[in-house]
């Protein structure tokens, strides 16, 4: 288990170090009032951490990767705020859900990020 963890290690670091850049962009473009720019950038970040979870043999993401991530960690967050919970102790982390389906979510992203409209 020991050597899993060193192999996985400089990937987790590596992927936190991208998603902390992204959002460093998002809030720098929401401290300037650049509020398309910003969410492009969350898409792109929405984008990436379903490319992660994609199947392997999978090669590029799709429509479906996007709805079903926000399905699973934005529309529907319990069960991983409860493992956060576990995790640090912090028994006031609260449940915020989103008003929308995660398909509204994709064509947001979609009209954002293609044409520039929502």
């Amino acid at each position: 288990m020991e050597q899993l963890n060193e192999v996985r290690r400089p990937l987790d670091d590596a992927i936190y170090v991208q998603v902390n850049e992204r959002l460093e962009g998002i809030y720098c473009c929401l401290e300037r009032c650049l509020i398309q720019s910003a969410l492009v950038l969350l898409f792109s970040a929405i984008d990436s951490m379903a490319w992660l979870n994609m199947p392997a043999v999978q090669e590029d993401v799709k429509g479906k990767d996007f709805t079903l991530w926000v399905d699973h960690y934005m529309v529907n967050p319990e069960y991983h705020i409860r493992k956060l919970i576990e995790i640090t102790g912090n028994a006031e982390l609260e449940v915020l859900k989103l008003s929308c389906s995660a398909n509204d979510l994709y064509s947001a992203r979609c009209g954002i990020v293609h044409s520039w409209t929502a």
